[in-house]
């Protein structure tokens, strides 16, 4: 019995840098129609929505933690790969949870949106730094994002009580995110 504790206790120790959902993603083309009833001023209109999008799955946004105790208040994530994104972004970091204060965008799900991450395999730098911007803490990991190919997903129906949502598209991304979700991103 005691020949487990110790592997799982050095384990834990180990980790160092990285997000929360590990270095292993996969990303898919969803694609699927969504059928939009809108009802007001006494009027019914039934409208497609083609909807498509990116999807980084297990998640799209995600924490950066460190298990080492860093006095810093902020962390810079720049993908440095030779096909690497423009992503260079600095987010705060909240050094009693030991991770950012907010989870840092790693996909860009709709046309001209920009994450972390690219297809393949992407090094990341990461530097720590403090309210002056002082180097504490610097490193980089490697993450995997495979190409899981495309999934159609099964037509869907929507209710809105505004007739302008199925005449204008400024709510398409809404309508076309819940549709995703619920069909489970077409998994």
């Amino acid at each position: 019995m005691m020949k487990w504790i110790l592997p799982l206790l050095w384990s834990s120790t180990v980790f160092a840098q990285g997000f929360l959902n590990g270095n292993e993603f996969t990303s898919h083309n969803l694609r699927g129609d969504l059928y939009l009833t809108c009802y007001g001023n006494g009027q019914r209109v039934t409208v497609r929505k083609r909807c498509q999008k990116s999807a980084l799955l297990p998640v799209a946004q995600d924490f950066f933690l460190t298990s080492e105790k860093i006095d810093g208040d902020r962390v810079r994530l720049k993908n440095v790969s030779d096909k690497g994104s423009d992503f260079d972004k600095t987010v705060y970091y909240d050094k009693d949870k030991q991770r950012t204060h907010k989870k840092v965008k790693l996909w860009g799900e709709y046309w001209g949106e920009e994450g972390l991450l690219n297809q393949g395999l992407n090094n990341i730098a990461y530097e720590f730094q403090n309210s002056n911007k002082e180097q504490l803490l610097q490193g980089q990991l490697e993450i995997n994002v495979e190409d899981g190919g495309r999934r159609f997903c099964r037509d869907g129906q929507d209710v809105s009580y505004n007739l302008s949502d199925c005449y204008y598209h400024d709510n398409d991304r809404y309508f076309c995110e819940r549709y995703f979700e619920w069909n489970r991103y077409c998994g």
